[in-house]
């Protein structure tokens, strides 16, 4: 039975020079024995830890892999993938980003608050200028039907 792979970033969004923990969760295989490794950006990384597979009720088997990758801001948007092989099947993968929080929002958030002004600027702008442009066309259209 191929095994279902997941991998999840803890914490998910990390600040500059900070760990980010990848996890690999291979799940429901059998028989028991895979190897793993570890890409980033395609480049084999070493592998920290990889638990015993463990049997479940079923008789089905599952197990962990965990690497730490050091935040820096060259590896923001950094892929990191699990790479499990299973009884002469192919391989199967899941993936990751490491997002770096400081690089990925600072420019966000001052965008919105400038497009937050922008926007109410406009409104206020644009609620008197429809009321004009109305009452224009209304007393262009009520003279018109009086001649």
């Amino acid at each position: 039975v191929p095994p279902s792979v997941k991998v999840r970033a803890a914490p998910s969004l990390v600040e500059v020079n900070k760990t980010v923990t990848f996890i690999c969760l291979v799940k429901d295989f059998y028989p028991a024995n895979v190897s793993i490794s570890w890409l980033e950006n395609g480049t084999e990384m070493k592998v920290q830890n990889i638990s015993q597979p463990r049997e479940l009720r079923s008789g089905l088997f599952e197990l962990r892999s965990h690497v730490e990758v050091q935040a820096t801001e060259e590896k923001n948007g950094s892929t990191i993938t699990c790479v499990v092989v299973h009884d002469a099947q192919a391989p199967a993968n899941s993936s990751a980003f490491l997002w770096i929080s400081n690089v990925a929002h600072s420019g966000s958030q001052m965008d919105t608050g400038e497009n937050l002004l922008s926007s109410l600027l406009l409104l206020w702008l644009g609620i008197p200028l429809e009321k004009a442009l109305l009452g224009g066309l209304l007393f262009f259209l009520f003279k018109h039907m009086k001649s």
